[in-house]
């Protein structure tokens, strides 16, 4: 080999040194934006940001999310000092064999086997008004049975490894156009609603809801503990 031939080759290694480098310095400048993206929407999912609006008939109300957790009544059997309040992520009804994750939702209810948490209202376990819709009938039917509870049944919202226990008070059916029913309350409540009554098709949807009502009771360690 001669001194041109060698030159070449030092050549040639440095620029797949210099390539390599780059792919290298790129690839994990891509994987720290994928960290921050993934850090900032888990961020946003554990405690959101976004403003939700409520029609009423004073006008457009602000829902607000409260972030304290709240004393439960009948006590806990864990630990809740130190804990923040997250969004719920199951629903469990032992009466009508309910046993659901639950997702975030805004207008638009999950189009699978899910729970919607409406965002924008309470969290488990807070002062203030945790709202689930469930499909009553298709695929996504979570709520089909939701008619069939009584008052004092149970209702568990989860978040890690406790269940927020709420005991169910009142069942109403209501105009499907009603949006107090997001409203925030003074007391720690879940709200379930559900589909009832016929479809409409000129509007595309039922013309009434399924309203079931229950109290904040109790906190204790659940199945994910």
């Amino acid at each position: 080999m001669n001194a041109d031939d060698t030159t070449k080759s030092e050549v040639r290694s440095r620029r797949r040194k210099v390539v390599v480098g780059c792919l290298g310095a790129g690839g994990v400048l891509l994987l720290v934006i994928l960290g921050m993206v993934s850090f900032v929407g888990l961020r946003e999912w554990r405690s959101p940001s976004g403003k939700v609006f409520v029609e009423t008939g004073d006008g457009r109300v602000e829902l607000q999310t409260p972030m304290a957790l709240a004393a439960p009544p009948a006590g806990s059997s864990v630990d809740l000092s130190g804990r923040t309040p997250q969004p719920p992520e199951r629903v469990d009804i032992p009466r009508i064999g309910v046993h659901a994750e639950v997702f975030l939702m805004t207008k638009e209810a999950p189009r699978f086997k899910a729970a919607g948490w409406q965002f924008g209202s309470a969290m488990p376990g807070t002062a203030g008004n945790v709202v689930l819709y469930g499909a009553r009938s298709g695929g996504a039917a979570v709520f089909t049975n939701l008619d069939q509870l009584q008052p004092g049944d149970e209702v568990a919202v989860s978040v890690g490894d406790i269940d927020y226990v709420y005991r169910v008070t009142s069942s109403n059916e209501v105009d499907a156009s009603r949006t107090n029913l997001l409203m925030s309350t003074d007391e720690p409540v879940v709200t379930l609603i559900t589909d009832a009554g016929q479809w409409d098709s000129a509007a595309a949807r039922y013309e009434r809801r399924l309203v079931i009502r229950g109290q904040y009771a109790e906190a204790r360690a659940g199945s994910g503990a």
